[in-house]
């Protein structure tokens, strides 16, 4: 805080805001605030100024809010956007379902992605009294002490707390699922204040990830792809883009898997950067990390036994994982029902991803990074397969843990996160 004249300045992690405060006893105000804080009752000065300063404050994020020395806690962590809401001794009170309570170091937080207060509460009773909100009660059962009064004033407020079917009642907010939105505010800025971005928070703790994914199973060569390369125009490849979910009678075969791999997902070279290994693919990733892995489950391809392979992109060539086990046999069903085709696919990519290759360096938006390259990875499959000729069809979801058992692998270190069926097309008129 500085204070020059009539004017106190206040700054916060690159914030800033100046407040007239002509007279000592508005002055005095803002430097209690900011020296450890003080109740209501206590702040005196001017009866008009006074208030329109303190609603001033709330609407910035400056204000913090705290019951009962520090029983419960409100940080803001967005910009408010509701007025303190009377609560109706009549009315009935439920917790959002968008809240969530969980353990921050020592602290536990009570949360919401509809909120833009964070409410760490230390008091067991205020504890009780959330416990007390997952079914809907009246007031007058849920408040039984002044500190329940309280919380739940502060709840309401902080959109924590609302009267059953209150939310719902907004047609946009009815149709957000709690992950879908808790995902949403948590990997986009504004709607939290915690480190977002490369921040490499375990630099100096765990080393980071090699490119190469150490090699799996026994080693089978891809044919080279074709000197010449397909000539129809990019636009022209846009334009012929289709979900094909059928296949033709003919398989694919290894040389048609071996284009299609090497022209959309190959690793042409592996560089240093600090402390990183970094790659490049025929598709875009954030920091160069590349944390996505290609396996095939390989039903009908001519010259490939059936079975699980990892596509070794730096030497263009497959890993055999295994035969066809009862797992991989299920991702092909599941793939099949999927995509409504009376048929498993021929060939099933499934794109898996490496966490901690990004995690060790991107905090709080390391997953959201990994959907959008899988969704790089689509696309570029897509043009690659039209451009072949060959039948592709992205799956809009897929069962991580049955992938997991068919690798053999930790689901929290390697997964699935993406399935793209590809196989010959039936002929030229059944696009769908």
């Amino acid at each position: 805080m500085k204070s020059e004249g009539d004017v106190v300045t206040l700054e916060r992690d690159g914030h800033r805001i100046s407040i007239a405060a002509a007279g000592h006893e508005l002055a005095a105000a803002v430097k209690e605030l900011s020296a450890g804080g003080v109740t209501l009752a206590q702040l005196t000065g001017d009866p008009v100024r006074l208030p329109m300063m303190m609603r001033r404050l709330a609407r910035g994020g400056w204000l913090r809010y705290s019951i009962m020395d520090g029983a419960v806690v409100a940080t803001p962590v967005a910009r408010p956007e509701t007025e303190w809401p009377a609560l109706d001794p009549e009315a009935r009170y439920v917790l959002s379902r968008f809240a969530y309570l969980h353990r921050d170091g020592d602290t536990l937080l009570l949360r919401s992605p509809l909120s833009y207060l964070e409410v760490a509460v230390a008091d067991p009773r205020a504890v009780a009294l959330v416990a007390r909100l997952a079914a809907p009660r009246p007031y007058d059962e849920l408040v039984e002490t002044d500190l329940d009064a309280q919380v739940m004033r502060l709840l309401r407020h902080a959109r924590l707390v609302c009267e059953p079917d209150g939310e719902d009642g907004d047609p946009a907010i009815r149709q957000w699922e709690f992950h879908d939105l808790l995902f949403h505010t948590s990997t986009r800025d504004g709607r939290h204040e915690r480190p977002t971005g490369g921040t490499y928070r375990f630099r100096g703790e765990i080393d980071p990830l090699p490119a190469v994914r150490p090699a799996i199973g026994e080693l089978v060569a891809l044919p080279a792809p074709r000197a010449e390369r397909p000539q129809a125009s990019l636009f022209d490849v846009l334009d012929r883009r289709r979900s094909i979910r059928r296949h033709g009678g003919r398989p694919l075969t290894k040389e048609e898997l071996g284009e299609f791999l090497h022209r959309s997902a190959r690793l042409s070279g592996v560089f240093r950067a600090g402390e990183e290994e970094v790659g490049r693919r025929p598709y875009p990733g954030g920091g160069g990390l590349h944390e996505l892995e290609i396996y095939v489950v390989a039903g009908k391809c001519a010259g490939l036994p059936a079975g699980l392979y990892h596509y070794r992109a730096r030497e263009h060539a497959l890993g055999r994982v295994g035969e066809m086990t009862a797992p991989a046999e299920a991702l092909l069903r599941d793939a099949a029902f999927a995509t409504a085709s009376p048929e498993s696919p021929q060939v099933l990519i499934v794109i898996a991803a490496r966490f901690q290759r990004l995690s060790w360096k991107y905090q709080r938006i390391a997953y959201s990074l990994i959907l959008k390259h899988v969704g790089c990875l689509i696309q570029t499959m897509y043009l690659v397969a039209t451009a072949l000729e060959l039948a592709p069809c992205a799956i809009g979801g897929g069962n991580s843990e049955l992938f997991t058992r068919a690798l053999g692998e930790s689901y929290f270190t390697e997964t699935s996160v993406g399935e793209f069926a590809l196989g010959t097309r039936p002929d030229r008129d059944a696009e769908e």
